[in-house]
């Protein structure tokens, strides 16, 4: 056998498989980065084979009229020589078009890929990093997306408590008065506002909005910090309601209950002491004689006309009467002076307002006017 010429011929096939991201290798069994190119080896030589062929010759025969010599055929075998050709195939794995060989990966090749926030995963494919989309993966999510292709809604992952969330990675920026993964809980208590990081300022254990601060108070107290009781006169839930207590009576800031001064019962103390009762909750007993008004407040007595001291226990003196035995008395010749309002009751044989005119005859006197009078006369004047 005589070797002659070989002819190489070079077939590319693709072999169709499903994309695999990660490492792009050619040791890969599969992957639409591998491509096989066949390669057909065309070897020719030089074989030798038996050649058969007829050889013709003369011979005796009885054939008079061929002279007794006959032609006769025989079959012979020579060697001959000739071209064979032969036809080898080596299919062996390539990158296909759009990757670039580098060893024994397969790197693809994008041209328009953002490589600050894109991995080239196929040809012209550019796979973007959570936060980004577009076809060359340069522009950053909006409209409150997040994660891979920008599809994912903030909306989904945080709910209404939150306005934004981190583009790439969707941590929620929790809006002012909500805190944890997903803003789910409100602030701590005693906290509020952005991050739950302000300290409530409400007092008196108003509540404490943990949106803005603000403050709602108890009862019986003012905002904004609840620091302030109600105004004089004004009670409960925002300080809304008007105090009902009279005679003075405190005004709870919380519930509006009174708390009466002495001298004064009831709910909005209204109600005196009963007769002979006096001070703070008409616990004590009066001492005031001759009827003398006791002072619901304080126990003083208020005499009677005619009548004097501590406790109206003296009448007035000789010749006073009336309020506090202040007026004196006008009653004339010896008559009694009424302590009470200074009426004069007139002696026998006298009378008028002051006992000052006389009631007889001249020279007489008594009752009735029947007695005379022992005077001489002539040396009296009547």
């Amino acid at each position: 056998m005589k070797l002659s010429n070989i002819v190489y011929v070079t077939v590319v096939s693709v072999m169709s498989c499903v994309g695999v991201f990660g490492e792009l290798s050619l040791k890969d069994d599969s992957g639409d980065h591998i491509c096989y190119v066949t390669t057909s080896l065309q070897e020719s030589y030089e074989e030798s084979y038996v050649y058969p062929y007829d050889q013709i010759y003369y011979t005796t025969c009885w054939n008079p009229l061929k002279f007794f010599r006959c032609t006769r055929t025989r079959r012979l075998y020579r060697t001959e020589w000739r071209t064979v050709y032969q036809t080898t195939y080596v299919r062996d794995k390539v990158c296909c078009p759009g990757y670039e060989q580098n060893g024994d990966v397969c790197i693809p090749l994008c041209n328009e890929c953002d490589n600050r926030h894109a991995t080239c995963v196929r040809p012209d494919v550019c796979k973007c990093d959570a936060g980004y989309h577009g076809n060359d993966c340069s522009s950053t999510c909006s409209n409150n997306m997040c994660g891979d292709n920008c599809g994912i809604s903030c909306l989904s992952v945080c709910g209404t408590n939150a306005d934004t969330c981190n583009p790439s990675t969707c941590e929620c920026s929790c809006n002012p008065g909500w805190r944890g993964d997903f803003c789910d809980e409100p602030c701590q208590y005693g906290y509020y506002g952005p991050g739950c990081a302000l300290l409530c300022q409400c007092q008196n254990g108003a509540e404490c909005d943990y949106v803005d601060g603000s403050c709602t108070c108890t009862a019986g107290w003012q905002p904004p910090l609840c620091d302030i009781p109600c105004p004089i006169g004004m009670h409960g839930d925002n300080c809304s309601y008007i105090c009902d207590c009279q005679h003075g009576g405190d005004c709870n800031p919380t519930n509006g209950a009174c708390d009466c001064t002495p001298g004064w019962l009831g709910d909005v103390c209204s109600v005196p002491c009963d007769d002979g009762y006096y001070g703070q909750d008409c616990l004590e007993i009066c001492d005031c004689r001759n009827d003398g008004i006791c002072d619901n407040e304080n126990g003083d007595c208020h005499c009677l006309a005619g009548y004097h001291g501590e406790n109206c226990e003296g009448e007035c003196d000789h010749g006073y009467y009336g309020d506090g035995c202040l007026e004196n008395c006008l009653c004339q010749n010896g008559a009694d002076c009424a302590i009470e309002d200074g009426f004069c009751t007139c002696t026998l044989g006298f009378q008028g307002v002051y006992c000052n005119e006389s009631a007889c005859e001249v020279w007489k006197f008594g009752e009735n006017c029947t007695h005379k009078c022992p005077c001489v006369q002539s040396n009296s004047l009547r």
